[in-house]
């Protein structure tokens, strides 16, 4: 661990951001935060009320750098020194090779990509500069928000605690999620793969497909197989008309592509479609070792990939010898106007 990579401090610029040191002078900004109910609603720790607490708070963080036990950043905007937010490796474990990390901003920030970028770089820095071999969270159970983004980041959950942390009179829930370098630039690869005009030209005709299926009172789901260059498979939902289960706009294309005569190709193709493949859909996915699979829409409450099975990524079934490679999150816009269009 490179822990010389602390001095002098990191300044991280990223699109929009600058991620610079603490100063006193950052105090009242800060105490906006640390005094806001919204933002300290899922902190589980006592709002500030005076001014005072947030100067203290400053000057520790300022200190932790100094003593090589942590590192805060204050989130500001390009062309604006204004602190909008904060983020930090709390404690770093010189020994594990690992640290953890928080962060928090001004609600009136939310909503507009800011974490994501800050988040990204401060990771980027750790792997990268400080050498860390595993980096921890710890948040709230009822903060979707935080863990959405951390699973954005291809943080995976390592744990969930029972009444470990007592706060205000009660005890309550944790959950710990931790990444590793590979799993984080793993994700970061399948961000760039999600502007690829390749698969955004496959991802519009999944769209027109699904616009069908909608269009017959359908759920808008249209997905097609690609061999090379050639559509060898589509299909677009068909649960209702048909009154079978089992008429998932996935499972027709594998079913197309079979009955044009292309099964010997399916191990080689990919599969495109709008929504996150539902666990039923993963197990013909797999059964056939289709090896990759792009989708636009998660679906995290019966979906392969985000929900609590995670079909999709196990590694655990002896029997599937192929876990697809997965993107997610292809024209992801377009595939939620057709959801909320037809649903």
């Amino acid at each position: 661990m490179k822990l010389t990579a602390l001095d002098p401090f990191p300044t991280l610029q990223t699109e929009r951001l600058t991620l610079r040191a603490f100063t006193i002078d950052d105090a009242p900004q800060l105490f906006l935060i640390r005094s806001s109910p919204l933002a300290m609603q899922y902190m589980d720790s006592t709002p500030f009320t005076e001014l005072a607490q947030a100067e203290k708070f400053t000057l520790e963080k300022i200190k932790d750098r100094t003593e090589k036990k942590g590192i805060s950043w204050a989130i500001t905007l390009k062309g604006n020194d204004k602190l909008i937010g904060d983020i930090a490796y709390w404690s770093i474990s010189a020994k594990n090779h690992r640290a953890e990390v928080g962060y928090s901003l001004l609600p009136q920030h939310w909503g507009k990509g800011y974490m994501s970028e800050a988040l990204r770089a401060v990771i980027d820095w750790g792997f990268e500069k400080l050498a860390l071999h595993s980096i921890e969270a710890d948040i709230n159970p009822h903060n979707t928000a935080s863990r959405k983004l951390l699973l954005k980041m291809g943080f995976k959950k390592e744990g969930y605690f029972n009444e470990d942390y007592y706060f205000d009179g009660k005890f309550l829930d944790s959950e710990l999620y931790g990444l590793l370098k590979p799993d984080f630039y793993t994700i970061q690869q399948s961000a760039s793969d999600r502007q690829d005009p390749t698969h955004r030209s496959y991802m519009t005709q999944c769209i027109s497909l699904g616009k069908i299926a909608g269009e017959n009172k359908e759920p808008p789901v249209g997905s097609i197989l690609v061999h090379g260059t050639k559509v060898i498979g589509q299909g677009l939902e068909n649960v209702k008309a048909s009154q079978d289960v089992t008429g998932h706009a996935e499972m027709l294309a594998i079913r197309d592509a079979i009955n044009k005569g292309h099964i010997d190709k399916l191990s080689s193709a990919i599969m495109y479609t709008t929504h996150e493949p539902c666990i039923m859909c993963t197990y013909a996915i797999r059964t056939h070792k289709i090896p990759k699979i792009i989708y636009g829409l998660d679906v995290p409450h019966i979906g392969a990939a985000t929900s609590t099975f995670q079909v999709l990524n196990s590694k655990h079934v002896p029997y599937w010898e192929v876990v697809p490679e997965v993107i997610s999150g292809v024209m992801k816009e377009e595939c939620m106007e057709l959801d909320k269009k037809y649903r």
